[in-house]
């Protein structure tokens, strides 16, 4: 490779350096059209930098082919399965449309459900407000009213209890009533 390596400022032409290394690469091997090939020779013949980046990719060329071919062995390329196979995707598409769908028909029908008929003027909309207290909400079957003045009266069951402990006698001693010996 030239030992002074290719000089990294800017070339007289307007291509940035990394480009001309990769058109003197394309002009050495022969991928570059006639037309394309004449613009790199005449480049070739006014700039230094397009001179010195060919001269490099010829010594880098020669010394790859003088490389014996088990210093540059290929590996293969193995290639990466594929993240979803056509049925997933297929698999994954659907039940995305079809939780779509059902949350579409959710919204449909919770709109179909809300009252269409609203108050056109202020007036009625503040009769509908005034009256909201006076509407009696549905109790739920299984709950109980309250009633504020049911915690006040006292259970039966509490009664029966103290009619029961007045008619059994006193059966915890007095400490004087101890006997001393039977302990």
């Amino acid at each position: 490779m030239n030992t002074n390596g290719p000089q990294f400022e800017q070339p007289s032409g307007e291509l940035p350096p990394g480009e001309v290394l990769l058109l003197a690469s394309r002009y050495l091997s022969g991928e570059l059209d006639s037309i394309a090939a004449a613009d790199f020779e005449q480049r070739l013949a006014d700039d230094q930098f397009a001179r010195d980046a060919l001269a490099d990719v010829v010594q880098l060329t020669a010394a790859m082919q003088s490389l014996p071919a088990t210093e540059l062995q290929v590996f293969p390329v193995q290639p990466r399965p594929a993240a979803f196979t056509t049925s997933r995707r297929r698999l994954v598409l659907a039940t995305l449309l079809s939780t779509a769908a059902v949350l579409a028909l959710i919204a449909v029908v919770n709109i179909a459900r809300l009252p269409s008929e609203l108050p056109e003027s202020p007036l009625e909309m503040a009769d509908i407000w005034t009256a909201v207290p006076e509407i009696e909400i549905p109790l739920d079957p299984e709950e109980e009213p309250f009633e504020p003045l049911a915690a006040l009266d006292v259970p039966d069951w509490m009664f029966a209890a103290l009619a029961a402990d007045d008619a059994v006698p006193n059966v915890v001693p007095v400490p004087s009533e101890i006997d001393e010996e039977n302990l």
